[in-house]
This record gives C-alpha cells, structure tokens and sequence, in this order.
C-alpha cells in the first residue's frame, strides 16, 4: 500500500534501509510490509533469516551503479575515472527512478550512496539503519561469500554506517540494532512507527507473526576493528530514537513546494 503523504509535505516521501547485510534487515522489512509498507513487491509469508527478502529489482540495480560509480573515482576504473563514474550514475539514476516509481520503501546494500541522488530526484527520504556489531556480521557475511576478505567488508562497515549517521542526521530516520529487533524489539517497533507512521499496534501484530523465538548466543568478539567499533558505539547510542530531519533539509524540501515566481 502507499501511504498517504502528510499534509504540507513537499516531497514524496520513501525510506530506506541501510545494512551491510545479516543485520536482521530482512525480518526488519517483512515486519513493515506486512504493516503495510510498500516494497513494490508481493509481502512474503514467512521470514527466512537465511534469505534476503523485498530487495525490488531496480533498487538493487540502481545501487550497484552507483557502488561502481564510486569506486571508478576511488581508484578503481579502467578508463577516465571521472567519465567512467559519470556513465555509471547516469545508468544508476535511470533505475533509481525506476524504483522510485514503483515503491517507496527499499532495503538492499550500499544504499548510502543513493539517499542524495534520491533527494535531488525529488524524494523526500528518511533513512532506517539496520546495524550489527561488525565482528559477528563479518563472521555471518564471509560463509556466504567467496569473494570479499574481511579487510574489505570492514572497510565497506565503515562506511555505509558512517554514511549513514550522517544521512540519519540529515534527513531523518531512526537506527535498529540486530539483538534489539531479535530478543527485545518493542522500543525499536516504537521508533519504527514514529518513523514510517505505521501503527504500532500493526507493525507489533506482524512482529509476532514472523519472528520466531531465538536463542540469545553470546557472539564471537574476533579481531577488534578499531573504526568499526567506534562506528557501533555510536549507532548503538541511537537506540530508540525518532531523529528529524535537519533545518536544512526541510528548507530544501519547502523551496520545493513554493511556486515558480510570477506563477
């Protein structure tokens, strides 16, 4: 379902959902869908924490462009960084429009790179962090994958949830940690409805219809990443809380809405 806009909003309003993966941003978002969230996507009927849900084909696409796009300009490109960037985001918005088009919530990885290019298109987002402690989410991350060492997924922690603190700051949102959402998630459903203005009681009722019991495990701590931990710290500072959008997102957001001079 799409939500009604509130009243004076000058934007469309989307969220979305930053994780690294194996953050319980899978439950997290069958939770809302079944609230009524709209992913674009048929709601599933059960989660699966072994599999990623309500990732809409275009989104994943339009992230990956953008991904590409920066590191093209981050020492990564075959040809002129700057132009080879600049092919990659036009691609990368083409399908974020697409996505915008047919959705306004969305969950998939390295979307910290496309809250500001929403923005510009003329979204009005709000951001949703999906977070782990780095060392457990490494460990979960590397049995399912051939391909990134843990230097790399570190780097790629510190980065989207950095990003996204500051995003968070920016335009909005709220934080959900992992063993809150797991053991404990009655403060995290409340910031939730603040955020989406999703009912409470809606978003409790499809909790308890999906989330099976879980044994809370002590996790392995690993080797200490120094900035991951610090980045942690910091969202795990965030719990519980409904965070508004900045003076100067909502100014943005009001020039918007005001009509062209002379009409």
């Amino acid at each position: 379902m799409n939500l009604p806009r509130p009243a004076g909003d000058p934007g469309r309003r989307c969220w979305f959902i930053l994780t690294t993966g194996r953050s319980g941003s899978s439950l997290l978002s069958a939770v809302l869908a079944h609230a009524g969230a709209d992913f674009g996507l048929p709601v599933p009927s059960i989660w699966d924490a072994d599999r990623g849900v309500l990732e809409h084909p275009q989104i994943i696409l339009a992230a990956r462009y953008y991904r590409r796009g920066f590191e093209a300009l981050h020492g990564r490109s075959l040809l002129s960084p700057r132009l080879e960037a600049a092919l990659y985001r036009a691609r990368a918005r083409r399908r974020l429009r697409r996505a915008l088009a047919a959705a306004n919530f969305f969950k998939i990885g390295d979307l910290d790179l496309v809250v500001q290019p929403a923005f510009r298109l003329g979204c009005d987002p709000r951001v949703i962090l999906s977070y782990r402690r780095f060392e457990p989410n490494a460990t979960s991350l590397l049995v399912g994958r051939t391909y990134d060492p843990p230097e790399s997924l570190a780097r790629d922690y510190v980065r989207l949830y950095r990003n996204g603190l500051s995003l968070l700051d920016t335009f909005g949102g709220c934080v959900v940690a992992y063993d809150e959402l797991m053991h404990a998630p009655a403060a995290a459903l409340r910031a939730l409805a603040g955020v989406t203005g999703l009912e409470a009681g809606r978003l409790e009722a499809a909790y308890a219809a999906l989330a099976r019991p879980r044994e809370r495990v002590t996790e392995p701590a690993g080797i200490v990443h120094t900035d991951a931990q610090a980045v942690f710290a910091e969202l795990e500072r965030r719990r519980g809380q409904v965070v508004e959008p900045s003076a100067q997102a909502l100014r943005k957001l009001a020039r918007r809405s005001d009509p062209a001079p002379g009409g």
